[in-house]
């Protein structure tokens, strides 16, 4: 596949995203749908990188999708949905928070991409699995900052201009708390005594 080719499908599924929001505009709800199906597993990442909680996931999807609906009338087309999408879902995340006196969170590498990476290695599937898991967890202790960031990278599998783009932060700023929040995990994977190590 050509850069080119890559350019065009990016810009194809934009321009879907686009069609729909605009017919949500103009009063088909049902279009608000198939953006649900689409970004559903991109809102329970975020959701489960900034709360402890796995229990809340489906509730504060649910209500996160709820807002961009209700939001809808208000998107000028001068974003991603994806980024105005995630900004929506870190909102929901922040006030739920809030409201359960939880925002002080304790800061609490690892090769991340292997760990992150879901395709199974048959003399280290085990062991991959024990480390995700952990790195999972350690994920939803860290300020929202680090762990939505950390979420982005490895398991989005975003560069570092989409997701200062994404999250409104400057670029020089994602790369800072994306090597804090590596310290901080690495420090964490060396005290369960796992293995470290990796980019």
């Amino acid at each position: 596949m050509t850069s080119g080719e890559l350019v065009l499908d990016s810009r194809d599924m934009l321009d879907e995203d686009f069609e729909l929001i605009r017919r949500v505009q103009s009063g088909d709800p049902d279009s608000f749908e198939p953006l649900v199906e689409k970004y559903q597993s991109f809102v329970f990442g975020i959701i489960r990188s900034v709360i402890h909680e796995t229990s809340d996931d489906e509730d504060l999807a649910q209500e996160a999708f709820i807002q961009a609906f209700r939001g809808m009338s208000k998107f000028r087309f001068n974003a991603k949905f994806k980024t105005w999408l995630y900004r929506v879902t870190v909102n929901v995340c922040l006030n739920h928070l809030r409201n359960l006196k939880r925002t002080k969170l304790q800061d609490d590498e690892i090769d991340f991409k292997a760990i992150a990476d879901k395709s199974p290695t048959p003399d280290r599937t085990h062991e991959k699995s024990e480390m995700a898991n952990v790195l999972g967890r350690i994920i939803k202790t860290l300020p929202v900052k680090y762990g939505s960031i950390l979420h982005l990278h490895y398991y989005e599998d975003m560069p570092y201009e989409e997701i200062s783009e994404m999250t409104g932060m400057p670029l020089g700023t994602v790369k800072s708390h994306l090597h804090r929040a590596k310290e901080k995990v690495r420090h964490a994977f060396s005290d369960a005594g796992l293995m470290t190590g990796g980019k």
